[in-house]
């Protein structure tokens, strides 16, 4: 009896010893090299340097020079007057936003609460702003922004495609809209002031 239970007790040592040791293997550092990680070559053709060329020299600040849209009818009206002001920031990261204001400014004479509703459509059509995402398709010479949101309700959720000439501080960008069925061209000018 006492044999058996010392060989009980012989076989209950024996495989905690081989758990213990098989815990510490599995948990033991490799010796032997790593296996690396594969990557893939970085991309160095002409198209590549291109865009990459064109993303970061349309990255930053620039400032608005003009403003002008041309209607179905051939017409080319200046919808924020002959000077507006306006910024764009086409942030590195791939994120855009866009302001535009008329001048001289519009505003309520006899303050918000007291306003007609002719003088709220005013100041409402004298702004322009919205914000979204970007890039740039170099194979077409566009930049595609994803605009989220605007203050202008056919703006939102639009993707827009923008033919671009780059000029050295001149970025001219053409678009079409649409608004209530009612499609027209849009000519942006910039200046890079960063």
């Amino acid at each position: 009896m006492k044999l058996g239970r010392n060989k009980c007790l012989l076989f209950a040592v024996l495989v905690l010893a081989v758990t213990v040791k098989i815990a510490g293997a599995q948990s033991a550092p490799s010796t032997g090299p790593a296996p690396q990680k594969k990557e893939a070559p970085p991309d160095t053709s002409p198209t590549a340097v291109m865009r990459a060329s064109f993303a970061e020299r349309i990255s930053g600040t620039w400032r608005l020079v003009s403003y002008q849209e041309k209607l179905l009818n051939g017409a080319v009206v200046n919808p924020f007057g002959e000077t507006p002001q306006g910024i764009v920031i086409f942030e590195p990261g791939g994120y855009v936003s866009l302001q535009i204001m008329k001048i001289p400014r519009v505003s309520f004479p006899v303050g918000y609460e007291r306003a007609t509703a002719e003088q709220v459509k005013a100041v409402h059509e004298a702004y322009l702003a919205y914000y979204g995402s970007w890039t740039v398709d170099e194979t077409h010479d566009v930049i595609l922004e994803n605009i989220r949101a605007s203050n202008q309700p056919y703006l939102n959720n639009q993707m827009t495609t923008q033919q671009f000439d780059l000029d050295g501080k001149r970025l001219n960008l053409r678009t079409e809209f649409s608004d209530n069925g009612e499609t027209h061209s849009v000519l942006f000018v910039w200046e890079k002031i960063h």
